[in-house]
């Protein structure tokens, strides 16, 4: 099986701080290094690859910021943005696309691997495809509905793109996905062969169980990352405050590791803040708690993002070896995925007393504890060890696992 010359078109540079970033590099890392290269079309800020990848070829393109003229009130920004959001999809690609074609076509590369992280990828990988008319692959992280919703984008780019979406799945020969109801609901839309294709665990950051905790005075909630469930968040901290932060008997305390916190209460709080950190020390300091903390969007407006995502902070929580609290709704990804993988306890509700007796179950039930320690292991393994990840990127790109570079 020959290997093919590789391109890589992505917003996210390999390297790049992020799980994003993470997750190209290792598979940078890991494919033949005479073949592959990579162009980013980058916002403004962003560096490079990291040093580890510079033998990579790297070239990039800055996309112009949409505009928005808030001098002119409300309808100024609504109506900046509808022109420079046209200017950049319909004017300012075409030159970043003559770039790409030209930068393939230096290299001979003979299939394209674009990940769909933004809409404007979506313009930008139809035009490369069409110009260089090689084979191509994708990877996706979130439904680009997702995207165009957080990203303001009006109602008549919204279905040019979606239309422009469809026409690359269908046309693609394989598609990365982020969780197993991800691949499935591209297959049945758009016929698309899925690659389940999840960010593995570094080897060596996985931590054995360091306590049980079952006669401490204390129940250590763990949360790492970005707290974008605010719903959720701040219903966990009600229903703390209405049991005075106590569950059984024991204090709570949650431990918080991220680049911003974000507390609305108005009773006393036992919060712990140690701010951004880099990922084994993470996975230590949650290796130390006695849960770790999964919100997960219940709004209508995000439901198929969890239906289909599979949120990255999940595999630090399994490689921490404790069990999760997974608070969001019944039918999302990671709800599935726990059905599978008894790895903690689910609570479906913004409802106080349901929260706090989610809390108890793990409390008072040292086997139900202990087994969901077990299962985390177990899930680590099968689902996300990293000779699955690469094994899965092998027959996205359509090599031998034995071309890679384990």
């Amino acid at each position: 099986m020959s290997v093919p010359h590789l391109l890589l078109l992505t917003r996210t540079p390999p390297g790049y701080s992020g799980v994003g970033g993470v997750f190209l590099h290792d598979l940078c890392l890991a494919y033949p290094r005479d073949s592959i290269i990579c162009f980013g079309i980058l916002p403004s800020g962003y560096q490079g690859v990291s040093f580890d990848l510079n033998w990579l070829p790297f070239d990039s393109a800055l996309l112009p910021n949409v505009q928005k003229m808030r001098g002119l009130g409300r309808f100024g920004v609504r109506a900046s943005q509808f022109i420079s959001r046209r200017w950049i999809y319909s004017y300012n690609t075409q030159e970043i696309v003559a770039r790409i074609v030209e930068f393939a076509r230096r290299y001979d590369v003979d299939m394209i691997w674009a990940v769909l992280n933004d809409p404007i990828m979506i313009r930008i990988t139809k035009k490369v495809v069409s110009e260089l008319n090689v084979r191509f692959v994708t990877t996706i992280w979130d439904p680009p509905e997702r995207q165009l919703m957080d990203q303001g984008y009006d109602r008549f780019l919204r279905r040019k793109l979606l239309y422009e979406f469809a026409e690359l799945l269908k046309a693609a020969e394989k598609c990365g996905v982020a969780s197993r109801p991800m691949g499935e609901y591209y297959q049945k839309i758009y016929g698309i062969e899925p690659v389940v294709l999840i960010q593995a665990f570094r080897e060596g950051i996985a931590k054995p169980v360091l306590r049980e905790n079952t006669n401490s005075d204390q129940l250590v909630i763990g949360f790492a990352g970005s707290l974008y469930a605010s719903q959720e968040w701040n219903s966990l901290l009600n229903a703390l405050n209405q049991v005075d932060w106590q569950v059984d008997g024991r204090r709570v305390r949650i431990r918080v590791l991220g680049t911003s916190l974000s507390v609305n209460t108005k009773s006393s709080a036992n919060i712990e803040y140690l701010g951004w950190r880099e990922q084994d020390e993470v996975v230590k300091i949650l290796s130390e708690v006695d849960v770790t903390y999964l919100p997960y969007w219940f709004s209508p407006a995000y439901d198929l993002s969890v239906r289909l995502c599979f949120p990255n902070k999940l595999t630090t929580y399994l490689a921490a070896g404790k069990p999760i609290f997974y608070h969001g709704p019944g039918h999302a990804s990671v709800a599935q995925f726990m059905s599978r993988f008894p790895i903690g306890i689910s609570c479906y509700s913004l409802d106080a007393q349901e929260i706090i007796a989610a809390l108890s179950q793990l409390v008072e039930n040292l086997p139900f504890y202990t087994n969901a320690i077990d299962s985390s292991r177990e899930a680590l393994e099968d689902e996300l060890g990293r000779d699955t990840f690469l094994s899965h990127f092998a027959h996205l790109v359509g090599v031998s696992e034995e071309d890679l570079l384990y």
